[in-house]
């Protein structure tokens, strides 16, 4: 599939070329969840032991609030790559049922993955030699399934799309599953080389703890701002080229594809 590796470097390409086009929004993204991040750290204890109902809901604060945090990001994007628009303000409107409908399919999905992870983890845990670790492992591969179909979903919740529906992208990747799988594969492996040699540097760039978890923080948010980026790009074109039932506003219709 040529033509796919050629969407995937074209979705690296616009992603990297829309964080550039929104400073202020892609700032203060990575900006809130930096804060976010150390937040959270400080508040967990300096010698921390066995985990407590405590950390846990601490650990999915954090995570959803991050996820939130990089919800205008997402929207400016996908609007950047199918509308040619520059948003210039970071804005986060709960009354504004663009966000509101984005960011509600984009926490529920956030929330099944972190419960998977509990279950996993837990599971692990509790007894090596149950199913409870297997069956952890195929609801945390159904939930990432379920957000590789979703995926085109996002992209027309931020363009306005009359009456998107989350069953309707679920059957518009469907029919299209091994060029969507190979297209979410591929789009990641670059991001996987880059976590390898990053925390593979980590240990020596600091002799602290808490400098390494500084660093930690510090290539998580950075890299979770560039993965919102790459993949709200890929999701953009994975819409024009897969989506039928799927609806697209008027602005759309014609389009096939953007890269």
């Amino acid at each position: 599939m040529p033509w796919l590796v050629g969407t995937v470097i074209e979705a690296w390409r616009r992603g990297l070329r829309a964080l550039g086009s929104l400073p202020i929004v892609a700032g203060v993204a990575l900006l809130l969840t930096a804060v976010i991040e150390v937040a959270g750290m400080l508040a967990r204890p300096a010698r921390e032991s066995e985990p407590t109902g405590a950390m846990h809901m601490l650990d999915v604060a954090t995570t959803l609030a991050s996820s939130i945090a990089l919800v205008p990001l997402a929207i400016a994007v996908h609007r950047f790559v199918l509308l040619d628009e520059i948003t210039l303000h970071y804005r986060i409107n709960v009354f504004e049922a663009r966000f509101v409908r984005f960011a509600f399919y984009w926490v529920v999905l956030e929330i099944l993955e972190m419960v998977a992870f509990k279950f996993l983890s837990g599971g692990n845990a509790a007894a090596s030699h149950s199913v409870l670790p297997l069956i952890s492992l195929l609801l945390l591969l159904a939930v990432l399934l379920l957000w590789m179909l979703t995926l085109i979903l996002f992209p027309a919740i931020a363009v306005d799309a009359p009456r998107p529906d989350w069953r309707d992208a679920i059957r518009d990747s469907t029919r299209h599953f091994w060029a969507v799988l190979a297209a979410v594969l591929m789009a990641g492996v670059p991001f996987i080389v880059i976590y390898l040699l990053l925390y593979a540097l980590t240990p020596a760039a600091t002799d602290s703890e808490l400098g390494t978890q500084i660093v930690s923080s510090a290539v998580e948010t950075t890299l979770g701002v560039l993965n919102t980026a790459v993949y709200a790009a890929l999701a953009s074109q994975l819409y024009l080229d897969f989506a039928r039932q799927l609806a697209r506003p008027a602005a759309l219709l014609r389009e096939t594809s953007v890269f």
